[in-house]
């Protein structure tokens, strides 16, 4: 089980649209303790969690530097009516982008 004090390091989350998008929820904590929730249009529906080892955290952390990560806006925000929204955010160094 995840300890409370842990905190979020990233997550991504699909949501509605008026058509089959993916309504789904990934979050990854700094322990490297990972929850999925699907909930509609996924192959797995349901709540699953699971480790992923420092490795793989060591991996996302390198992944999300040579993106960039750091060096862009907090936070990007738009909306058009008919398309899924996908929400992306990551902690990096103290700080949260998103």
């Amino acid at each position: 089980m995840k300890n409370e004090a842990d905190s979020l390091y990233g997550s991504l989350i699909r949501g509605a649209c008026f058509g089959t998008c993916p309504i789904d929820e990934l979050k990854i904590y700094n322990s490297g303790y990972v929850t999925y929730k699907g909930t509609r249009f996924v192959d797995n529906i349901g709540y699953f969690s699971a480790w992923i080892d420092e490795y793989v955290m060591t991996q996302l952390s390198n992944g999300a530097k040579e993106l960039g990560v750091d060096k862009m806006k907090d936070k990007y925000d738009g909306s058009v009516t008919d398309l899924a929204s996908v929400k992306i955010s990551i902690t990096m160094d103290g700080q949260r982008k998103e």
